[in-house]
């Protein structure tokens, strides 16, 4: 089969924390079919780790390329109004759609996001505004999917599934399934973890939103100031974005806090992992989670939040803590630290769990199966 695969934010050399989690899925289609990538964000053709990436100036662009290649599917990531509108709703063809989150989640449940400046009445209005009509959009895609069968959602956790009905006002879709985004087992390799590494704890985060909530993680670093056991533990923190130096600036006083501003290539994380037994990782909304849920492919034990689709990857007290607040996730820490045992079980259970619910294998075994079912025969553009 041919198949033609649209994210703008699909990995290159510039762009290595790119949507990697596509990438990783793609490497394993183009074993079975021929693929073809398409991006409205890169300015030039590439090939990247073996797979094609075709650059793309506008839709009319796309739509010339759909032509062209005559794809018998087109794979769709982060589907947006402009692409929803002038190709997805006028075309006879067949898609799947992935669905991450911003696609569909209304205004009302990013506020935690917004500055103050953002609250001024007119960009507020904005905002809400292309929120409605993008949610709009989708909502006529669902329609279309439930009328045709020719487009089909992949959402990835059942969270994302019931907030994309809940947020379109779109009380049943017809033509769905719930596959996580696989994670990189090849990469993410299991190896037994010491007992002391449940003193060594990792944090990577891009802080260039306040959706992970790296300010909630930095407070319970300063409650565990508190305790004599905080001298024996050891934070180290990567990312980059407009909130890492007010942020850290709380924390850097401290001895035992490493601040790396800046990222680390995909490649490279492995070797991080292999230094520390906890990941700290709370959130204020996620669809998934694939960083930590790569941690956890490595064995470290994952301390996050008990929100959005956070429980589905991790269970409380079993793989990994699920926190409501700062002081939860400081009293997991410490409870870590003072029970080895339990940290070397959950560590265990963390990797063979993640594996369970989201390696390559099974998750792209579900998604070529999908691909396979939807192949029938479509007209033209």
């Amino acid at each position: 089969m041919k198949l033609l695969i649209l994210d703008d934010g699909y990995p290159s050399n510039e762009l290595i924390y790119g949507d990697v989690f596509v990438h990783v899925r793609v490497k394993e289609y183009i074993k079975v079919h021929e693929c073809l990538v398409a991006s409205f964000l890169h300015k030039a053709d590439y090939v990247y780790e073996g797979v094609c990436v075709k650059a793309l100036k506008n839709i009319e662009q796309f739509k010339e390329l759909i032509e062209s290649y005559n794809p018998d599917l087109i794979l769709m990531h982060f589907a947006m109004r402009d692409v929803i509108q002038e190709v997805v709703l006028k075309s006879t063809r067949r898609f799947i759609i992935w669905v991450h989150g911003y696609e569909v989640i209304g205004w009302y449940r990013r506020l935690f996001n917004l500055e103050i400046r953002d609250l001024h009445p007119k960009k507020f209005i904005y905002l809400i505004y292309f929120n409605i009509l993008q949610r709009r959009e989708f909502r006529k895609v669902i329609k279309e999917s439930n009328r045709s069968g020719r487009i089909h959602f992949v959402f990835v956790s059942k969270w994302m599934s019931t907030i994309a009905s809940r947020d379109t006002l779109f009380s049943k879709i017809d033509n769905f399934s719930v596959i996580p985004n696989p994670i990189d087992d090849k990469l993410f390799k299991y190896s037994d973890k010491a007992p002391e590494l449940r003193k060594r704890i990792l944090l990577i985060r891009t802080f260039e939103t306040k959706k992970y909530a790296n300010d909630i993680a930095f407070k319970a670093i300063r409650l565990l100031s508190k305790y004599p056991l905080f001298n024996d533990l050891k934070f180290t923190i990567y990312g980059k974005g407009k909130y890492f130096i007010p942020l850290t600036n709380k924390i850097k006083m401290y001895p035992n806090v490493e601040l790396y501003n800046h990222f680390i290539p995909q490649k490279e994380i492995p070797a991080s992992h292999a230094t520390a037994g906890i990941f700290l990782c709370p959130t204020r909304q996620d669809s998934h989670g694939v960083s930590m849920c790569e941690a956890m492919c490595s064995g470290l034990v994952p301390v996050t939040s008990n929100n959005s689709a956070i429980p589905e990857y991790v269970e409380n007290g079993v793989d990994g803590f699920t926190t409501m607040n700062a002081r939860e996730i400081a009293d997991r820490i410490k409870y870590l630290y003072e029970n080895p045992s339990a940290f070397l079980e959950m560590s265990k259970k963390a990797a063979s769990d993640i594996r369970e619910k989201a390696s390559i294998k099974k998750v792209v075994e579900a998604e070529l199966e999908l691909i396979k079912n939807m192949n029938i025969p479509s007209p033209a553009l």
